[in-house]
């Protein structure tokens, strides 16, 4: 962006202390947009864990992370993922409805499992990617 000199990290999102919505097998969530100066967001994601209680989530919030894999079903993994195009204003997402979009399956939600999701907000600027996470109260 003109003007700036240095990237910075987008801002953490405001979630702390809210707790998901269940509704059947799913998770709504919401996501409300994030705004910075020399701040470029490309897109938002949800990550899934189990877990039995709340974990660290500087792991989940580091690099790279896959979509649902089959062979590792324990493993964290990206649930959804929002281009900043789509989240101009709170929105409500549905984690666990069983949707593929973009390539990302959102993999159906399991009512004895203990879940914990986190929002990772990602922003590129000059080929670097950063990533600030913020999590969900855990549920189930």
């Amino acid at each position: 962006r003109q003007g700036c000199t240095k990237p910075q990290d987008p801002a953490i999102p405001r979630i702390q202390g809210l707790v998901p919505e269940i509704v059947g097998s799913t998770a709504v969530v919401h996501i409300e947009p994030i705004s910075l100066p020399c701040t470029v967001i490309t897109f938002y994601q949800v990550i899934v864990t189990i877990t039995k209680e709340r974990m660290a989530i500087t792991k989940l919030c580091r690099g790279p992370l896959r979509a649902f894999d089959r062979h590792h079903p324990d493993q964290e993994y990206v649930s959804l993922q929002l281009p900043v195009a789509n989240v101009t204003h709170k929105v409500a997402v549905a984690i666990g409805d069983g949707k593929t979009i973009g390539g990302i399956f959102n993999k159906p939600l399991e009512l004895d499992r203990n879940y914990m999701l986190v929002l990772r907000v990602v922003s590129q600027m000059d080929g670097k990617k950063r990533f600030v996470c913020a999590a969900y109260e855990p549920f189930y």
